[in-house]
């Protein structure tokens, strides 16, 4: 069995970094994953650009759930381990299975029934753009759940502090997706067609199925299924209370994120393709920058979840404040690095044969860029307190901070900027004072809640 840190009596500054680096390097390569999908399907032209990024959104409607499952299989499990309690484990690791299972029948043909209208409402208003999304996001939808199970499994594996096995996971498939994504856009001649933006998808499903096989692989070695007795096996509402407690809340701001892509999305096809494809490509980079803070929040979250559990409060502060204070340095160099090289990496997704709307894709990135440098800092305060409350099992706070950031905010702040006659430049330094606004709240409640803790 792999060995794992001790997240009750190690160094919290060095269990940061042992937890948090395997988890940023391999959403790294997550992102990627998504980069090399993003590259190649730039190459198809600017509506294959458009149709990724206006597909996002529903994919994110794929993960919510599985998210809020993870969430709490990272939080309960962690918390039972602290308080060494083997029973619970187990019990908890049965249900969040369950659910999944559950989750699986329910979503997958939900989701394929309303991917169509939602492109519709939210989408492009243009017939090519809407059957390259379709072409994508169906075979995506078809397969949930190889992604669904990921996710939950991957939760399970950070309540002790294992970010190496889905880091492994997310390293090797965005290595192969560099080569499985030409292959199977583009074809072999004389061997077989390309299937286009489809071959994306296709190559997206095959990786995800040898991952999730190798992370059931992984549950089996550590013993983790040997906790766990089927026979004559029922569910228990009050563990289902306990599990949706945590997972209802973590989905439905996973919800709100998805929603809150939609509404921007609706606002700023009102200027055309380009702009769309520049926030597209845009929120990518932001996603790479922010890597590092999302390695510190699961780290924190699981060293958090295990001391609140063995009621070891000032370990529990001490994750907290340490994790805002390395995010806080380590975005330093990502964001002077991301300045310095804005003007070549939109033409590096966005290709076009047209020198003026070359010339525009630049000029836009350059844009957007300005805007996002300063929203890494405010992001900081925001993940890392919704993820650290939510493991000392307050998962509320996060649930209505979203719902302001994402949906409340944007919409009443947008419609006033398109009323006084404002662009999407305007709308996107509207994104940065949403966020700021947000991120000030979290860090000032963040700070009340810890600080008393243990009364």
């Amino acid at each position: 069995m792999t060995s794992t840190p001790n997240l009750l009596s190690d160094k919290i500054s060095s269990l940061l970094w042992k937890i948090g680096l395997p988890a940023g390097i391999g959403f790294f390569f997550n992102t990627l994953f998504n980069i090399t999908d993003a590259y190649w399907a730039g190459k198809l032209g600017v509506e294959a650009a458009t149709a990724m990024s206006q597909t996002f959104p529903i994919f994110l409607l794929l993960i919510v759930f599985s998210n809020g499952l993870s969430s709490a299989a990272s939080t309960l499990i962690g918390n039972a381990l602290g308080s060494k309690n083997e029973k619970a484990v187990g019990t908890l690791v049965q249900h969040i299975l369950f659910l999944s299972i559950l989750l699986v029948i329910v979503l997958t043909p939900t989701l394929l029934y309303f991917a169509p209208k939602l492109l519709l409402l939210t989408g492009v208003p243009d017939e090519t753009v809407q059957a390259m999304s379709l072409s994508y996001i169906i075979p995506v939808l078809s397969f949930a759940f190889l992604f669904l199970f990921s996710y939950t499994i991957n939760g399970i594996l950070n309540a002790y502090g294992d970010t190496k096995t889905y880091s492994r996971t997310l390293i090797v498939g965005a290595i192969i997706n560099v080569g499985l994504d030409p292959l199977l856009m583009f074809g072999i001649p004389g061997w077989f067609s390309g299937m286009g933006i489809a071959g994306v998808a296709w190559a997206t499903v095959s990786i995800q199925l040898v991952s999730l096989i190798y992370m059931i692989s992984v549950l089996h070695r550590r013993g983790i299924f040997s906790l766990c007795h089927w026979h004559n096996w029922r569910p228990k509402w009050s563990t289902v209370r306990e599990i949706f407690h945590i997972a209802i809340p973590a989905s439905l701001s996973m919800i709100f994120v998805a929603v809150g892509i939609f509404v921007i999305n609706a606002f700023l096809k009102e200027f055309g393709t380009n702009v769309m494809a520049v926030y597209g490509v845009g929120t990518r980079i932001e996603q790479i920058v922010l890597l590092p803070v999302i390695g510190l929040s699961i780290a924190s979250a699981a060293i958090i979840a295990q001391n609140n559990g063995a009621k070891n409060f000032s370990r529990v502060r001490e994750a907290y404040k340490l994790s805002l204070w390395y995010g806080s340095l380590v975005l330093v160099p990502m964001a002077i690095i991301i300045w310095l090289v804005s003007d070549r990496l939109y033409p590096l997704f966005i290709t076009s044969d047209n020198p003026e709307t070359a010339a525009e894709i630049v000029r836009l990135g350059r844009e957007y860029t300005t805007v996002i440098i300063g929203l890494f800092w405010g992001y900081i305060f925001l993940f890392i307190t919704v993820w650290a409350l939510q493991s000392v099992k307050r998962p509320m706070f996060g649930l209505w901070m979203w719902l302001l950031r994402q949906v409340i905010l944007p919409i009443a702040v947008f419609t006033l900027v398109l009323r006084s006659g404002g662009n999407y430049l305007d709308i996107w330094w509207s994104i940065f004072g949403i966020v700021w606004f947000s991120a000030i709240i979290s860090i000032v409640y963040g700070m009340r809640v810890f600080r008393n803790l243990e009364k």
